[in-house]
């Protein structure tokens, strides 16, 4: 669920992430992401990257959701180095897992 500014668009230098909740889905952000692709061309700059790092598995506390969320949004970085902002979305626990996997990487 990778969304990249359609070439020959400078890389991206900002990442927004969404995380959805409880028994969630990444599909969960469908209308938002449409909503901020629409948006994209005023900021060719942005990825997009709806979480699913927690898909499946979000029973076991919000520590072990932050772990995956933290190295799901490293390996968003790795794929794309010329990341440089975050900004994130959560949904409920979604947005519990974000603070707690920000607070990780910072």
């Amino acid at each position: 669920h990778l969304f990249m500014p359609p070439s020959p668009s400078p890389p991206p230098t900002h990442l927004i992430l969404l995380a959805h909740g409880l028994d969630g889905h990444p599909d969960d952000f469908t209308a938002l992401l449409a909503t901020l692709r629409t948006h994209l061309p005023a900021a060719p700059k942005a990825l997009l990257h709806s979480s699913a790092a927690n898909l499946g598995a979000n029973r076991d506390g919000v520590d072990a959701g932050a772990r995956r969320l933290a190295a799901e949004i490293r390996g968003v970085k790795a794929g794309c180095p010329s990341l440089e902002t975050l900004s994130v979305v959560g949904h409920s626990l979604g947005g519990l897992y974000l603070r707690a996997a920000v607070a990780e990487l910072w």
